[in-house]
């Protein structure tokens, strides 16, 4: 597990520490991603807006310190998502963002927001990149990923990204692709298993943003 025990993933280690949590392979909690590619007026990239919402068992220990009530407090729930979207910023928030293979820095999350849904956790932030990126003619992509693949993160079919500021731009996503050596891995590894911190970029889908 990431070192000092990050609280987003301190209540993924308390589940799977639970005598009846099923000793599967990984990964061991999913988070459903919905994202959007802002452009400037120039049409450069300067941020991705996301949103997360985690699966049902995961929210209920995300959200555990909080108490009953505390889980239907707005001002409890957004001081939560505050503290443990600081604590992944050294991490980039789980984003990675490349162009022409050159990894882009990020800045500090803006405009947090968060609610149960349905009973599960829903965020929603923007990562800004640290220097507006040029999108045309390049190879513009991004990934959101948990590097240990502790937790499945994937867009929704249904729900495909978004690029704001041109509509002549198209957001595909590309699936993962991991070789054998990776998925062996990955089925070998149980709950007790230290995670490696590279295995998640094996299994991470990327979004390519193309515009003209």
């Amino acid at each position: 597990m990431m070192r000092d025990l990050k609280p987003y993933l301190l209540g993924l280690v308390l589940w799977l520490a639970l005598p009846a949590a099923p000793a599967a392979a990984h990964p061991h909690a999913w988070i459903d991603l919905k994202s959007t590619v802002l452009l400037d007026a120039q049409g450069r990239a300067v941020a991705v807006v996301e949103e997360w919402l985690f699966d049902e068992l995961y929210s209920v220990f995300v959200t555990e310190e909080l108490g009953k009530a505390g889980a239907k407090d707005p001002a409890a729930l957004l001081g939560l998502a505050r503290r443990n979207l600081g604590n992944l910023r050294e991490y980039d928030y789980f984003t990675q963002v490349r162009v022409d293979d050159a990894k882009v820095a990020v800045a500090e999350a803006l405009d947090v927001a968060t609610q149960m849904r349905d009973g599960r956790l829903w965020l929603r932030f923007t990562v800004p990149l640290a220097a507006p990126a040029v999108v045309g003619g390049r190879r513009f992509a991004y990934s959101i990923f948990d590097p240990t693949y502790f937790i499945a993160m994937g867009h929704l079919e249904n729900s495909p990204v978004q690029v704001s500021g041109r509509d002549d731009c198209k957001a595909t996503v590309r699936p993962a692709d991991p070789d054998e050596e990776d998925v062996t891995l990955a089925a070998a590894l149980d709950r007790k298993a230290t995670a490696d911190v590279s295995l998640g970029l094996a299994f991470a889908e990327w979004v390519d943003v193309s515009c003209p």
